[in-house]
């Protein structure tokens, strides 16, 4: 389970209204480029999602990030199916950042199905342990019209079994003081647990 938002509300200026811009938050895409034709839990359609956020563009800014389990959809695909699964991958890594400009990426289960050397590109894991060895980026300040974003990212144990972590909750803490210090009006979180649940307490406990 993934929740890709904790936000707070821009600052307010003083001289005319607050500065606003359109967030994306996507997830569990798991390797689906086009629409599953799920009922229950839709996958995928790539095209459709670059068009809403080229629309969405056209009229402000525009911030997306993905919370994670981006890159596989089968465990164990078998070696006939191996090498299609890469390429989905490599795909979606590519059109995240050439098409939907994607600014973060968290960490999820669909991502280490191939294991923690075929991660990519470097996510957001605030809590991973110094001897995680995967491609992590620090939590980051990006600009978004005239709005200065914070986006840090944080999993439970459970959801990235292979990858040392940390607590979350402090790692998310020390993420968040740090960016409202660099100067965020506005902190997105990326968090991975094991349900909706203990997403909510998790980003609860953040604070």
């Amino acid at each position: 389970i993934t929740c890709a938002v904790r936000a707070k509300s821009p600052v307010v200026v003083p001289t005319g209204p607050a500065p606003t811009f359109t967030l994306f938050a996507l997830a569990e895409v798991r390797g689906q480029l086009g629409p599953c034709g799920c009922t229950s839990d839709p996958l995928g359609d790539l095209a459709r999602t670059a068009q809403v956020i080229n629309d969405a563009r056209a009229k402000g800014p525009v911030l997306v990030v993905d919370a994670g389990s981006l890159l596989y959809s089968k465990a164990n695909p078998g070696a006939a199916h191996a090498a299609q699964e890469e390429k989905k991958a490599d795909l979606l890594v590519n059109a995240y950042r050439d098409t939907l400009q994607v600014a973060a990426i968290g960490l999820g289960p669909a991502d280490l199905i191939a294991g923690p050397s075929n991660i990519r590109p470097a996510r957001q894991l605030a809590n991973a342990a110094p001897d995680a060895n995967i491609p992590v980026e620090a939590p980051k300040l990006v600009t978004v019209g005239n709005v200065k974003v914070g986006i840090f990212g944080v999993a439970e144990a459970d959801t990235v079994g292979g990858i040392t972590v940390t607590d979350p909750v402090a790692a998310g803490k020390n993420a968040v003081a740090q960016l409202r210090r660099d100067g965020a009006a506005v902190v997105v979180g990326l968090l991975q647990s094991s349900s909706k649940r203990n997403v909510l307490a998790l980003a609860k406990a953040i604070g």
